[in-house]
């Protein structure tokens, strides 16, 4: 059989055709033609190296055959077999090689920042190139609202589905213990923090997770898996963005968790098994979304699958548990995969506001079950951006034709939708405001028939036909996967992936989505929170650069900015077409050359102030706006350019000059008041900002002057008026006002005080009533009542400020004039009254009584025959006075003064309750009476919190209401002690009399960090001759946040030196003091002290074991003492006994 000829059609076909053979070549009739291809094979060592298949069949009739589903640029051997009915033989075989295709494969580039403006991209080559090597191409384009600016604190950022993969050997295996500690901040309920797995059926695990916005320490060191949370915090959530601290341990089957080194929990595994073996490796911040989780846990025991989002710092390992603890900080370069994270030096924002980040050129997959279209639904969320197109959202139905799917294009909200046979779409002119980095509220609606797209304040509808639409995919936002291939894409003219941020996402009215709890995949998308630029951006195409393009596998891109991100991405191109491989994000350093500058402006009509400056980064766009500066005033500008290495200011400035403004700190005008004029007075405004032109007085809203005057006199107005005033002052700029105020004019006395009213009460008593004067001319301030006998000048006998209106005289003289003045005086002065004349009684009357009179409360309530009276309609609890009056024909007398008062009621009102901290441990509180006592009261002061359950500082602390303070006094502040530092406490008070109780609104306080409470002596562990193993036990309460530090002091028992023989943070609660003398007592105390104070334990006594030498030396002079029967003495060396009998 003749060689056949091999042609290539496509990348993935090639050609097999032959020739119609010789009748001698045939030798019968032909039945068939066999293509076979010829295979090179490595699988078998017992097969041959070149194995034969058959493709095809061909009747005798076909001249050629073409084979399918090669691979591209591939050479193939084929041949071909001539039959007849007694067999086939076959031709030489013939190569021929397929066409070049796009190569296929191509990974993300890896990225190395080298300095501050240098970056390191290399990349692997395609794992198909096929065809010759291609040519590649690297490009780069910015992070959108990124801020290389934004203050950042140490830690690692986990955007919320990334993970970092350490070592199977970063935790301690095959032990009784496992420890872990570090710093969390978040503000997501759910996410892995840490994990390790067992291999092959994960019997065991370990790991740290929050759930329900709380922090859970998991174990199983087989068939038990336990979790444990704290229990003595109330139900605390930890996802409130603030840093927490967590120590998670497990000693055997106990595991132990402590939050912020106050809050603590415990759990213990039951299936007897203590120790936890090999593992897969530690997952920090997540699993691999592949990763096959096979474990069966339920509650709190089940792990969590939504990946951390947060900040970690300070994570160390414990690495050693006797005879001392140990614990080493992790070392993030010894990942071994990474994975959507960012490296340790990049640190954690100081600041983010909620939302996702979406880096650009990536999209964030919401689960199917989130959202499933129908006949009326709406979509909204709010996004700001720097980019002027984006996709915003798709959806489609995985086995219908409908869809929806909005994008920005050019100015316009496209809002596509798409159901059965019928699309609707909305095209909203929106303007270019939208990616100036502002927040924009977006909406969109499906009612019906109806389609809505709102923008802000802009809103467009279409009218279609009404119909269900189905969405059973994902719910893609930013963007779309590369992958994704529906028919549905075809129609959509933009797949530029969203760059920005976007909050608050609804797919229910009112239910705003967790969009890291209800994420299936994050690309290049942050779920830890949107960072918030301090600058404007302006709009912004797809705006990637070309930096590379070569057939190395390797390049540096130079001048970029400092600490700035970026995204990278690889191209191939080569014969058979182009791909392009993923973007992958990476940051510049933080060293480099110049990276910032300072504009300083300094002030020369006032050489004394200090400069105003500007501080501005490295850049392209050498521009910048420095504010600060004064109006009308002249500057004289420098520039300092500044590396690390320090900065180095301009010799010489550029002169200019600020222009006018209005006028700031204009203050209103000094006022002198007379009784009815006011003289103002007023100066410059404290910043004139310019040349003053006028100043505008306004008295009662109306103009009163204007002029370049600085003091103006108002007359014609009343006494003790009440004015308004407004200066206003003016440059060629604008006016600025000063503040309002409100002056009086100046008070006189009052016009007129008539004399009072007087009424002999009895012998020695005269009761004085007056009134107000008629015409105050100020505020009346007291009255002064005057009295003088004749030929005496008047004496003070009352003056109060309570404006009371009548008074009694007791302790007179029976038989004597008295003359009475009343004196009412106001700011301005007194007017005294004219005088008014009384007489007190002689004696008491005698003869027949005609009538009895009762006065209360100076007040003549009766006057008849009666001997008795009853008042109603009074006060409870009110006291009041009451005498009797006797009257005969020639006169009457007051018999002698008596007081009582009503019964008590149920108090009426509010107990008013302020409540300040004085310290750790104590807090000042004052009270005020209710509206209406109505008796007696005794107040209660009621706290509720954490307290000793024991009035010691080692008793077990509760949450308990107590009576702290029990007085009768009001208005007064009081201090109360027995309170726990760093603790939460309400506060109120019951005001009580015999007939019912009010009460205080609650305050709340909360105490200041304080000393550590209940720190107790340490205890002898072991004991040796030359060492004692202490140990001790954690205060009862840290009072504050923060690490503990123990120090472990120790004296001789008869010595004053204080040796310090620990002194460290640590969670170990034993050290061994070694080098000691046998059977000796030594005294150890405990010293345990954070960042708000210390507390040192009581000196425990502990002894050394006895040694052999001291019970041999014993044991031989009392056995020689028996012998002997007589005084033994013994001496006793190192090296000898010897034993003296005398």
């Amino acid at each position: 059989m003749p060689a056949p000829r091999v042609t290539s059609l496509s990348a993935s076909s090639l050609m097999v055709s032959w020739e119609t053979p010789l009748d001698s070549d045939a030798r019968g009739v032909v039945t068939e033609y066999r293509v076979s291809i010829q295979q090179e094979q490595a699988y078998s060592p017992f097969a041959p190296p070149v194995i034969s298949q058959v493709l095809y069949s061909a009747s005798p009739e076909e001249r050629s055959y073409i084979a399918k589903g090669l691979k591209a640029y591939r050479a193939y051997n084929f041949t071909v077999s001539l039959c007849n009915s007694l067999g086939c033989v076959s031709s030489p075989p013939v190569s021929g090689r397929t066409k070049p295709a796009a190569p296929e494969g191509l990974g993300p580039p890896k990225l190395k920042g080298l300095n501050m403006t240098v970056m390191e991209v290399s990349w692997n080559p395609p794992s198909e190139l096929n065809g010759p090597p291609p040519l590649y191409l690297v490009e780069r384009t910015d992070v959108s609202l990124s801020d290389p600016l934004s203050p950042v604190l140490q830690g690692t950022r986990f955007p919320g589905h990334g993970y970092f993969h350490f070592p199977n050997t970063t935790l301690p295996v095959n032990t009784y213990f496992t420890g872990f500690q570090l710093s969390f901040r978040t503000r997501a309920e759910e996410g892995l923090i840490l994990c390790a797995i067992s291999p092959g059926d994960q019997e065991e695990y370990i790991a740290l997770q929050m759930r329900g916005g709380r922090p859970f320490f998991l174990f199983d060191p087989q068939d038990s898996a336990v979790a444990v949370s704290p229990q003595n915090d109330g139900g605390k959530r930890y996802n409130d963005n603030q840093w927490h601290h967590v120590v998670a341990t497990r000693h055997q089957a106990v595991g132990t968790i402590i939050v912020d080194n106050q809050y603590r929990g415990f759990g213990s595994a039951t299936s007897g098994s203590t120790i936890i073996g090999e593992n897969t490796g530690v997952f920090i911040g997540g699993l691999p979304h592949a990763f096959p989780l096979i474990r069966k846990d339920t509650g709190n025991a089940q792990l969590v699958q939504q990946g951390f989002s947060g900040c970690l710092r300070g994570v160390q390992v414990k690495t050693s548990d006797s005879p001392s603890e140990i614990w080493e900080p992790l070392d993030w370069a010894m990942a071994v995969e990474r994975e959507q994270a960012y490296e340790s030096w990049e640190g954690c924002p100081m600041q983010t506001e909620s939302g996702a980040h979406f880096l650009g050129h990536g999209f964030l997959e919401i689960k199917p079950s989130v959202f499933s279209g129908g006949e009326n639904f709406e979509v909204s969320f709010e996004f700001k951006t720097d980019q002027l197109n984006a996709v915003l959202l798709f959806a489609y139905d995985t086995e219908g034709n409908d869809y929806i799917m909005a994008e920005l294009e050019g100015g316009i909200l496209t809002w596509a939708l798409r159901w059965g046979d019928h699309m609707t779409q909305v095209s909203l002119w929106v303007g270019l405001s939208y990616c100036d980095g502002g927040w924009n509220r977006v909406s969109l609606r499906k009612r019906g028939a109806v389609a809505a797209a709102t923008m802000n304040e802009a809103e467009e509808r279409q009218l279609g036909v009404a119909g269900s639409l189905r969405v059973s995919s994902a719910v893609y936002l930013g963007g779309i996967p590369s992958g994704l291939a529906t028919r549905e894409l075809a129609s959509i003219s933009l797949l530029h992936g969203f760059g920005g941020c976007i909050r608050d996402v609804t797919f229910a009215r009112g239910v705003t989505s967790d969009l890291a709890a209800v994420s299936s995949r994050a690309v290049r998308v942050n779920l830890d929170g949107c960072l918030s630029p301090d600058t404007a951006v302006n709009c912004r195409g797809n705006d990637s650069i070309l930096v590379y393009a070569g057939r190395d596998s390797r390049t540096e891109d130079r001048g970029l900015q400092p600490f700035t991100e970026y995204l990278y991405r690889i191209l191939a191109s080569g014969e058979g077409g182009w791909t392009s491989g993923p973007w992958f994000r990476g940051r510049s350093r933080e060293t480099g050359v110049i990276e910032k500058y300072i504009v300083k402006a300094y002030n020369w009509d006032d050489p004394t102030r200090a400069p105003v400056s500007a501080t501005f980064p490295h850049t392209q766009h050498l521009t910048g706006n420095i504010s600060g500066l004064a109006p009308f005033t002249q500057y004289s500008i420098t520039l300092t350019a500044c590396t690390q290495a320090g900065c180095n200011e301009s010799l010489s400035g550029r002169n200019i000059s600020t222009p006018q403004e209005a006028p700031d700190e204009v203050m209103p005008p000094r006022v002198i008041p007379h009784p009815s004029s006011l003289s103002l007075f007023w100066g410059p405004p404290n910043r004139s900002n310019g040349i003053i032109t006028e100043y505008l007085l306004y008295k009662d809203g109306l103009l009163t002057y204007r002029g370049n005057g600085t003091e103006l006199n108002i007359t014609d107005l009343h006494i003790y008026s009440s004015h308004w005033l407004v200066l206003t002052a003016c440059t060629s700029s604008g006016c600025t006002n000063s503040s309002q105020i409100n002056v009086f004019t100046a008070q006189l006395p009052p016009t007129q005080m008539d004399p009072p009213a007087l009424t002999v009460l009895d012998s020695r008593s005269i009761y004085v009533q007056w009134a107000a004067p008629a015409e105050v001319n100020g505020v009346l301030e007291f009255y002064t009542l005057y009295l003088s006998m004749p030929g005496q000048e008047p004496v003070q006998v009352y003056n109060s400020s309570e404006l009371f209106e009548d008074y009694t005289l007791h302790n007179l003289i029976p038989g004597t004039t008295y003359t009475f003045q009343i004196a009412a005086c106001t700011g301005g002065g007194c007017t005294l009254s004219s005088p008014i004349v009384a007489h007190t009684e002689e004696s008491t009357p005698e003869g027949v009584v005609t009538s009895y009179g009762l006065w209360m409360n100076g007040i003549l309530v009766q006057n008849s025959s009666s001997l008795h009276c009853r008042v109603s309609n009074l006060s409870a609890w009110s006291l009041h006075s009451f005498r009797v009056q006797a009257c005969t024909v020639k006169g009457c007398a007051l018999g002698p003064l008596v007081e009582s008062r009503t019964l008590e009621m149920a108090p009426v009102g509010t107990v008013p309750l302020e409540v300040r901290g004085m310290g750790p441990r104590l807090v000042s509180a004052k009270w005020l009476s209710p509206a209406k006592p109505n008796g007696n009261l005794t107040y209660t002061v009621l706290f509720t919190g954490v307290f000793y359950q024991d009035p010691g500082e080692n008793s077990t602390a509760e949450m308990d209401t107590r009576a702290i303070h029990i007085s009768n006094e009001a208005g007064q502040w009081v201090t109360i002690r027995g309170l726990l530092p760093f603790t939460n406490y309400t506060v109120r008070v019951n005001a009580c009399n015999s007939q019912g109780c009010v009460e205080s609104r609650t305050a709340t306080i909360t105490l200041p960090p304080g000393a550590p409470d209940g720190v107790m002596p340490p205890r002898l562990a072991a004991a040796t001759p030359a060492t004692l193993r202490v140990a001790w036990s954690a205060p009862t309460r840290y009072n504050a946040p923060g690490p503990l530090r123990y120090q472990l002091q120790m004296k001789a028992a008869a010595g004053s030196h204080i040796q310090t023989l620990l002194d460290s943070v640590t969670t170990s609660f034993s050290y061994t003091a070694e080098g000691l003398q046998p059977y000796t007592e030594y005294r150890f105390r405990l010293v345990v002290s954070h960042d708000h104070g210390e507390t040192s334990s009581e000196w425990a006594r502990l002894v050394t074991a006895q040694d052999r030498k001291y019970l041999l030396r014993t044991m031989l002079c009392t056995e020689t003492f028996r012998q002997s029967q007589g005084l033994t003495v013994c001496i006793i060396s190192e090296k000898a006994l010897k034993v003296y009998i005398l």
